[in-house]
């Protein structure tokens, strides 16, 4: 439809507020919005403070069979839990005065999802679970 350039980045927002702004805007939502209703639901829950750049190369980067990416877990589990993940970091509280306490809090978080994830996964993934958690 003409909107490459959105899902690439290669357009950018117009620094100066007025018509071009305000359309970009709007197309920029216009792409999200199809971006997200062009998936199920339970994956789409996990883009929605996402930008249209990253909608597009996250989705590409988690459901591309490039690259067999797709056959290492369950999508369904993982877009679940990404999601959840999501909604739990719009709504929890962010206490973080400065930024080392914030990098400290992420890094924290990111294992501990990091665990909540592997433990989902089927027994037939247990080598790689194993590989993963002795790293």
């Amino acid at each position: 439809r003409g909107f490459s350039d959105f899902l690439t980045g290669a357009s950018k927002k117009p620094a100066e507020q007025g018509d071009a702004q305000n359309k970009w805007v709007t197309t920029n939502y216009l792409i999200m919005s199809h971006l997200l209703n062009s998936m199920e639901p339970t994956v789409a829950r996990g883009y929605l403070w996402t930008l249209q750049t990253d909608i597009w190369i996250s989705a590409e980067k988690t459901f591309s069979k490039k690259k067999n990416t797709s056959q290492c877990y369950e999508i369904q589990y993982y877009s679940t839990l990404k999601g959840l993940w999501h909604e739990l970091d719009y709504y929890g509280p962010s206490n973080a005065i400065n930024p080392i306490d914030a990098a400290t809090f992420q890094e924290w978080q990111d294992n501990h999802r990091l665990f909540n994830f592997l433990a989902g996964l089927n027994v037939e993934f247990e080598p790689i679970r194993a590989q993963i958690l002795s790293t």
